[in-house]
């Protein structure tokens, strides 16, 4: 029997021979006490840890191991990008490898939820709101109707049928078309605030929303009482009901068609020989000069009837504003409201706003031969629409008044 050749290994060309062969980039993992797989490999000076998700099968292990190939070829080549490859990753990481790429770190869409973006924007932009109530009404729908159903939501999940389930939800909650379209008012300002920081080019879920609302005829029909001017006797009757303070600020209104914010601004300097200039606003204790419209800055003749009740309210304040309240605090619309009530009851009329003096103004104007082109600019409008459409259909009635009225402005008043 012949005796068999012993095989002999050269252990160096062996060895030559393995680090000849190619190796696999990186490594398919189980993690202890899971079966769900993750991959490992360096980058950068860092070794990177990340999990798939995906269960430990062998056709599972196979597509990682094929994943893994391309990535390190991507590194070789320098086109690899941490952040495409592991999008799920959390901020700190993207942000570590983009700056180790060489690159400044943009978060996606998909990484911003509405919740942290909101938590910094009424921090920032809303904080910096002149306007108090803008601020609480804002926070107020940011916290009954927004945060509960965007809270969690990244931006790139906030989508045009999303918006229109929102609206139906609070149809079906009974909100009045106003109503709705001030609660849509800060979630637009919200997504589009983080378009503009973030520089993402989303598709604007607003305009799909728009479309579907009106087409669909999703909101409620607008239900608007129009303003029913005074007649002559009613006005009279509420200004003898009116109490001592606040009836020529009162009768200010309708001689000016001023409203209440225009008048809480009305200052010494805006007064005079022959003229008021309207160039200042209070709100909420907020002065500005920027009034609703570039229209509503305008010059109102000063009558004789006018000057009177002026001379009242110059005579008891020392102050720059002319309209104040009995303790010398800035008049203030929702104080007077109040007092406002009270002269309405006493006087046994239905309820009106007070803005129903500046209707009312318009329609004495009209009824008393002011041309609709002066009446424009007496009102601070930018056409002669809303003069037409709104007031022109209120002068029937009121023209039997006209003579009274124009007693009571005076002849100088045209």
């Amino acid at each position: 029997m012949a005796q068999r050749k012993a095989q002999v290994i050269d252990l160096g060309r062996f060895l030559e021979e393995e680090e000849l062969k190619p190796r696999p980039f990186g490594a398919v993992r189980r993690r202890k006490n899971s079966t769900r797989l993750y991959v490992r490999f360096p980058y950068l000076g860092q070794i990177v840890n990340e999990a798939t998700g995906l269960e430990g099968t062998p056709a599972n292990e196979r597509k990682l191991r094929a994943f893994l190939d391309r990535v390190g070829e991507g590194i070789k080549a320098g086109t690899f990008r941490f952040e495409e490859a592991f999008p799920g990753a959390n901020r700190e990481k993207k942000e570590l490898f983009a700056r180790l790429e060489g690159r400044e770190y943009r978060q996606e869409p998909r990484d911003v939820t509405f919740g942290e973006y909101a938590d910094r924007w009424q921090e920032t932009m809303l904080a910096r709101d002149p306007s108090p109530t803008k601020r609480r009404d804002y926070r107020t729908i940011l916290r009954m109707h927004l945060r509960p159903r965007f809270e969690a939501l990244t931006f790139d999940a906030i989508t045009g049928p999303l918006v229109v389930q929102l609206v139906m939800d609070l149809v079906a909650k009974g909100l009045s078309r106003a109503r709705i379209n001030n609660i849509l008012i800060p979630l637009r300002i919200i997504y589009r605030e983080a378009c503009a920081d973030y520089q993402w080019t989303l598709s604007d879920p607003f305009g799909y929303a728009q479309h579907r609302v009106r087409y669909g005829r999703i909101l409620p029909q607008k239900r608007k009482d129009p303003p029913q001017p005074f007649r002559f006797a009613e006005w009279t009757a509420l200004v003898e009901a009116m109490d001592e303070w606040n009836r020529p600020i009162t009768e200010i209104m309708i001689m000016t068609g001023m409203s209440a914010s225009e008048l809480a601004g009305l200052r010494r300097r805006d007064v005079l020989p022959d003229r008021i200039r309207v160039r200042n606003k209070i709100v909420n204790g907020v002065e500005s000069e920027q009034l609703k419209t570039a229209y509503r800055a305008r010059e109102l003749p000063l009558t004789a009837a006018l000057r009177e009740r002026l001379a009242v309210l110059e005579d008891r304040t020392d102050g720059e504003h002319l309209v104040t309240r009995p303790e010398g605090e800035p008049f203030a619309a929702r104080v007077y409201w109040t007092w406002w009530r009270h002269a309405l009851k006493r006087a046994g009329l239905p309820e009106r706003k007070p803005y129903t003096t500046r209707h009312t103004y318009a329609v004495w104007c009209l009824v008393v031969g002011v041309h609709p082109t002066r009446l424009v600019r007496l009102m601070g409008h930018g056409s002669k629409q809303m003069i037409y459409e709104v007031y022109g259909d209120y002068v029937e009635g009121v023209e039997q008044d006209a003579e009274a009225i124009r007693g009571y402005l005076g002849e100088d008043f045209r």
